[in-house]
């Protein structure tokens, strides 16, 4: 018999397996015709470029060269955003 990649857990009583569709949890944050096939995606990718430089993946250097401004202001533009939490942005970093 070849190798199979089939998951058998004889633990798992078959009986109580449900054949249904998972039921829907909560509501989605747009409806399909609010919801933009094309969703803006700069805040994620300020988010990234931050967190290359925060990583030292991207010097501060090639990174204001990359996005044209100071990762410092970069990082000021994110966090009024997304917000702290009421916390500094020493104590949210």
């Amino acid at each position: 018999m070849a190798p199979s990649m089939d998951i058998v857990d004889d633990n798992v009583d078959k009986k109580s397996k449900s054949t249904t569709a998972a039921k829907k949890v909560g509501t989605p944050s747009a409806s399909s015709e609010e919801a933009s096939p094309h969703p803006d995606m700069s805040l994620a990718q300020d988010i990234h470029r931050v967190m290359m430089v925060h990583s030292s993946t991207l010097s501060v250097e090639d990174a204001t060269a990359i996005i044209g401004m100071d990762p410092a202001a970069l990082l000021d533009k994110v966090i009024s955003r997304v917000g702290t939490g009421g916390k500094s942005v020493e104590e949210a970093i």
